[in-house]
């Protein structure tokens, strides 16, 4: 879509800096498996036993699958097939080419603790004509709204008029009352407790 669509990109948050980012984070594949797919492909052979013998198996590296990743995660997929770009003759995958963002955005305080705000901002830079990009732009944006970056406590917060009840300190408070039990015995997972 970015490359024969001419589709833009607004890439949010990252580190505390006024460079640009990916625009695709993770996996740019064409293809990709869930874990339980995966898994149900492994198990099939010991089920019907038909060329070899369970225990022979077992002793194979289909036998080293278990449902581990099942159990740590909560999206799990694997990319089993590379995006190459056509007319790259280097054939490298697409999860290895840099692809910048065409307007970056900060996150605000208004953003983590409503969604809207969220597609409120983009939405402005992209169709409004309201820059909100800390880096790069889109067409049509006014390069002189951008508004500074957050780099700490914010003395007048910016209002999109979404919302207009939520009390901001009542959100920073709970998510401020997150953390994690010391008490727990780590085996490698952590555990966080509200």
């Amino acid at each position: 879509m970015r490359q024969q669509g001419g589709v833009k990109t607004i890439a949010l948050g990252g580190r505390p800096n006024k460079d640009i980012i990916q625009a695709v984070g993770g996996v740019k594949g064409t293809n990709d498996f869930e874990w339980t797919d995966i898994l149900y492909q492994v198990l099939y052979p010991f089920q019907i036993a038909l060329l070899k013998t369970a225990e022979y198996y077992n002793s194979t590296a289909l036998g080293a699958y278990t449902d581990l990743p099942l159990i740590r995660a909560t999206n799990y997929a694997m990319n089993v097939r590379d995006g190459i770009r056509q007319g790259d003759t280097g054939e490298t995958p697409l999860q290895f080419v840099y692809e910048p963002a065409d307007c970056r955005i900060f996150y605000t305080p208004e953003m983590v603790v409503d969604e809207t705000a969220v597609w409120k901002t983009v939405a402005d830079t992209a169709f409004n004509g309201i820059n909100h990009c800390v880096a790069g732009g889109l067409p049509g944006s006014n390069s002189s709204s951008a508004p500074p970056p957050y780099y700490g406590k914010r003395t007048t917060a910016k209002k999109h008029g979404i919302r207009a009840g939520i009390d901001r300190r009542e959100h920073a408070e709970a998510i401020g009352s997150v953390w994690s039990d010391p008490s727990v015995a780590r085996s490698g997972d952590s555990v966080m407790i509200l």
